[in-house]
């Protein structure tokens, strides 16, 4: 019985990675620990890298992550800031 042979294996084709588009979602993940500063750097790296770039979509995610992590925080400073506010112009309007 002779060596049966295969065929060769295609050749390995890299995908492509966009490092700024990376930093850019690293931010906007970070904004949850950072008050969501810099989710907001993430925001706009996210958008600069998301042209002429061969990973749109993970720009897109960064984008995306960005804004939600900023929004939310958005709303918990408003709340730390508007509720205490409320209740001292109430305590003043009440006196």
């Amino acid at each position: 019985m002779g060596q049966q042979q295969h065929p060769p294996y295609p050749p390995v084709q890299r995908v492509a990675t966009d490092t700024p588009a990376v930093i850019a979602l690293v931010l906007g993940v970070c904004g949850l620990f950072t008050g969501g500063l810099t989710s907001v750097v993430g925001i706009v790296v996210g958008h600069v890298t998301r042209r002429g770039t061969p990973t749109q979509g993970l720009s897109t995610a960064a984008i995306v992550v960005s804004w939600v992590v900023t929004v939310v925080w958005a709303v918990g400073w408003a709340f730390f800031f508007l509720v205490p506010f409320l209740a001292l112009v109430g305590v003043l309007a009440s006196s």
